[in-house]
């Protein structure tokens, strides 16, 4: 029996190679358990996170890199300069506590973003808001779904 051990996020992102490495290896027994952060690694043969854990014991190279991208609304009014972006209101995630300022910073930006708008700890939530108000989300491009429209680059003001 194998167990891994993945977040939602993730989980949703695996289950497609998952259902291919299960036809692969029939003699597997193969288990997915939900786990929301690496201190829930107990009994877990294979852990897919989001983030790093700081369990000297166990190893975690990384195997994908997020890239985050802003999603708005299409029906939305999409800024079309930095400072118009920064004075939006901007999503957090709490997986991202720093998203939206490393966003503004490797684009060279030297606004500050107001942090103090809506955090959600569900990527799919803040996604969801978009679409009904407003606000900017930024999330990782895999979770954004075609319909949402996220931005070609990483920054559409260059």
């Amino acid at each position: 029996m194998l167990i891994v051990g993945a977040t939602a996020a993730v989980s949703r992102r695996l289950i497609g190679g998952l259902a291919d490495f299960q036809l692969a290896h029939r003699s597997l027994s193969l288990h997915l358990h939900d786990i929301t952060a690496a201190i829930e690694l107990q009994g877990i043969d294979i852990a897919v996170l989001d983030q790093s854990a700081t369990e000297p014991s166990v190893e975690f190279p990384e195997i994908l890199h997020e890239k985050l991208t802003p999603v708005c609304s299409q029906a939305g009014v999409i800024p079309n300069s930095y400072a118009a972006l920064v004075k939006s209101t901007l999503l957090h995630l709490t997986a991202y506590p720093d998203a939206w300022i490393n966003w503004f910073a490797a684009a060279g930006f030297t606004g500050s973003p107001d942090t103090r708008w809506p955090v959600s700890d569900d990527v799919n939530l803040a996604i969801e808001a978009t679409t009904q108000g407003p606000g900017i989300a930024i999330a990782p491009a895999h979770t954004v779904k075609t319909s949402y429209a996220p931005a070609a680059s990483p920054h559409p003001f260059q």
